[in-house]
């Protein structure tokens, strides 16, 4: 176990960290790991946000030996008690018949000399009974898996490589070129359909890693395309270099920096103005210290979009900042999933739904684990007016991460823009009470919906209270103004609260009629006072100067 703490220096998640010597804190706290539990923890933690099997766990922390899977069940549920878990703050997820995931966002801390390595992996030509589709696999695998150079991967050459024939050549190859790691496959045909069994090996003492098998394809085409996913889904679990992608597991230069990371996540999650903008913040904070951090990137990307739905920042200019972050990120990180789901709604925002559907393909099957992920997948489908698979992406995402708000707030609105005001008022009523009592996103987004269907006295103590609070700006002051216009005036037509939803929250370029009725926006402009922080240059909008105000 001590092996396995030796790559890192701490993990942070939530608040706890758990550091190298094997030290749980807690609100300066102690607790001391049993090493059962330990093993377990660092398993889940290294993989965080992907399904890690019962066998692998048993395997990785019993080392073969044989034991009931009872003492896993009873580690797992001691592990709970020490995280403090209850209904609604979750750290491992049971997949019945499956096994565990850890949920919550993981920081890792690294080591200098960690931090700052490279690793080099040889693609061995795999012995099939096709020589011809052995090397069409080899050439394939080595040109899909240079994308890792950006992140510290270096794959060696084919022209060193293909010659690996046998034994010999093969001790020779890693004599001479000494890679970190190897990869090998052979093929198994004693079943109906062949496969092909894939194995990560560690170079210095050809330990083996990862051992996977999958059937091959008829077609060699979609073979190389499934083994390319198999090895995308695994390798970034296993080499330091890559431990920061799509298992939500990042590197980190200090430890000061991942907290910030941590609270700016926290902050993003909440989803109210001026936590947003709090999030925003935090991040932009920690940027300074880490400029390139893809975690960062895309996370700053996301309150850009956030801020932009909640009306507190001028739409195209969100769209902008959130494009040239994202893009950044890819440029650092080019299979990050969330940066590519990201690129992907900024794309159907701006209509380019084609290019959308692929980007989101690519970034659902690097993470299909991703919340964030399903959420913004939803919104891209409601854009394209598939609202019932919209409904099935947001479900995805909240069952995922139940606790998530924008997704709750997102469920909702779907169900209304259906033409289900019951299930939307239901769901909304159902958030409140589970999980955030005084949410003043989701109350004013339900009052305005109680509105449209004439629960006035709901409505309008809903929308009270989100005045009463520090949140009532953006397009919640819109929504407070809309629930309480007069009432003789109407609240619109169903097609026009629709429209008001599509156009200023979902973003959606929507020509409507009711431009200039109750509901347009009649109070977009922000002003900020002299004396309050700023950030980001003054921006034209309306003919006017805004900008936007950073809560302390």
């Amino acid at each position: 176990m001590n092996k396995i703490l030796s790559d890192v220096e701490q993990y942070i998640f939530g608040e706890f960290t758990l550091r190298m010597d094997g030290i749980l804190y807690y609100q300066d706290k102690e607790t001391s790991l049993p090493p059962k539990e330990l093993g377990v923890l660092i398993l889940l933690l290294n993989s965080a946000g992907v399904l890690i099997s019962k066998d692998e766990i048993l395997e990785k922390v019993w080392g073969g030996d044989a034991v009931a899977e009872e003492s896993l069940t009873r580690c797992v549920y001691v592990l709970r008690r020490l995280l403090k878990e209850n209904k609604n703050n979750r750290y491992i997820d049971t997949i019945y018949g499956k096994g565990y995931r850890f949920t919550c966002p993981v920081t890792h801390v690294s080591p200098v000399n960690e931090r700052e390595s490279k690793s080099v992996l040889a693609v061995l030509p795999f012995k099939m009974d096709n020589p011809t589709h052995s090397s069409v696999m080899h050439d394939f695998l080595i040109q899909a898996l240079s994308k890792y150079a950006a992140r510290g991967l270096n794959i060696l050459p084919s022209t060193l490589t293909s010659s690996c024939k046998d034994y010999d050549d093969i001790v020779t190859l890693l004599d001479k070129t000494q890679p970190d790691y190897y990869l090998a496959g052979m093929m198994i045909t004693h079943s109906i359909k062949p496969s092909l069994r894939i194995e990560l090996v560690r170079t210095r003492d050809h330990y083996i890693v990862h051992r996977e098998s999958f059937t091959l394809d008829e077609n060699i085409n979609f073979s190389c395309l499934s083994l390319q996913c198999l090895i995308d889904d695994f390798l970034p679990r296993y080499i330091p270099c890559l431990i920061n992608g799509k298992n939500a597991v990042s590197l980190m230069k200090e430890s000061d920096t991942a907290i910030a990371y941590l609270n700016g996540r926290h902050q993003l999650d909440c989803y109210t103005p001026s936590s947003v903008k709090k999030a925003l913040s935090q991040f932009l904070q920690c940027l300074d210290k880490d400029p390139n951090h893809p975690l960062l990137l895309t996370s700053i990307a996301e309150c850009y979009l956030a801020m932009a739905n909640l009306g507190l920042f001028d739409k195209k200019h969100a769209q902008m900042e959130a494009k040239r972050t994202v893009i950044k990120a890819l440029s650092k990180e080019p299979d990050n999933a969330l940066a590519l789901s990201l690129l992907a709604i900024l794309n159907s925002i701006n209509k380019e739904h084609c290019v959308a559907d692929i980007l989101f393909q690519q970034a659902t099957s690097l993470a299909p684990s991703n919340a964030a992920i399903h959420y913004y997948h939803a919104w891209h489908l409601l854009l394209v007016g598939r609202i019932k698979e919209a409904l099935d992406a947001v479900h995805i995402s909240l069952k995922l991460l139940p606790t998530r708000v924008a997704s709750g707030i997102l469920k909702m609105l779907l169900n209304f823009i259906n033409g289900d005001a019951t299930a939307a008022i239901r769901i909304g009523k159902r958030k409140l009470i589970e999980q955030a009592p005084q949410h003043a996103t989701l109350q004013s987004f339900l009052a305005v919906i109680l509105a449209k269907e004439e629960h006035y006295i709901e409505a309008i103590e809903l929308a009270e209270k989100t005045k009463a609070s520090a949140e009532n700006q953006g397009i919640l002051l819109d929504n407070y103004h809309y629930v309480n216009s007069p009432r003789e005036h109407n609240h619109g037509t169903q097609k026009t609260v629709h429209d008001y939803f599509m156009q200023n929250y979902f973003m959606s370029d929507i020509s409507t009629a009711a431009k200039n009725a109750s509901l347009s926006l009649k109070y977009k402009k922000l002003s900020t006072p002299v004396k309050e922080k700023c950030f980001y240059s003054p921006l034209r909008h309306n003919n006017t100067v805004t900008q936007l105000n950073i809560a302390s």
